[in-house]
């Protein structure tokens, strides 16, 4: 699946896979306007090991976080092999390596609905604008995690079957304070209630204190 970005003007990253075998060409992800196909992308980034990608647009639509990953860890570290996480601008004018404070794997991520942050599964919540990581949240073994759609409270998720034990949901807040948790045994799903974009209260500027 190509993933759309958000808004009126659209935008498609398309990943194209390494080479390795006839000329040892890298991966690339490559972003290209939805109503200028046949013009040249607005962006484009290489990658050394990846076989894929996991792409994820924040809601202005103006960048997108993407999740390498490699079948095989050749260190023998880590059983789902290597990832790394890379933050893209749509312009084109900017691009990086996200650095974490961890070494392992990294099983999904996700943004703010503010934009300005994102959360890392294992798990670290990171400002967009500084990409200095704001807090760290220690949920062992979540599969899964979500902002509430008022971008103060991430939640992780242990589902199954994937562990088949500790399945449950974690509540925190964007400091890192823990502020609920409840086992459920065999959860398969989580998250939270939809509610629109004008109906949740504003973010601000500076990060709002724990309840």
């Amino acid at each position: 699946m190509i993933p759309v970005s958000p808004g009126l003007n659209p935008s498609i990253a398309v990943l194209v896979g390494e080479k390795k075998v006839c000329c040892g060409a890298p991966a690339s992800v490559k972003i290209f306007g939805l109503l200028t196909l046949n013009s040249v992308p607005t962006c484009s980034k290489t990658f050394y090991k990846t076989d894929r990608a996991q792409i994820k647009w924040n809601e202005l639509a103006t960048q997108a976080l993407i999740v390498t990953q490699t079948e095989v860890n050749n260190s023998n570290m880590s059983y789902y092999g290597e990832t790394s996480l890379y933050l893209l601008s749509i312009a084109g004018n900017f691009h990086c390596c996200a650095t974490l404070d961890k070494e392992g794997p990294i099983h999904d991520v996700a943004w703010s609905p503010n934009s300005k942050e994102f959360g890392v599964v294992s798990t670290n919540i990171i400002d967009q604008r500084t990409l200095t990581k704001l807090t760290t949240i220690e949920a062992p073994n979540t599969s899964y995690c979500a902002w509430s759609p008022w971008a103060r409270f991430l939640l992780t998720a242990v589902l199954f079957p994937r562990p088949r034990v500790d399945n449950g949901i974690k509540v925190c807040h964007c400091t890192g304070l823990l502020i609920h948790v409840q086992p459920i045994d065999e959860l398969y799903q989580a998250g939270w209630r939809p509610t629109a974009v004008d109906q949740a209260p504003a973010f601000g500027q500076m990060i709002p204190p724990a309840p």
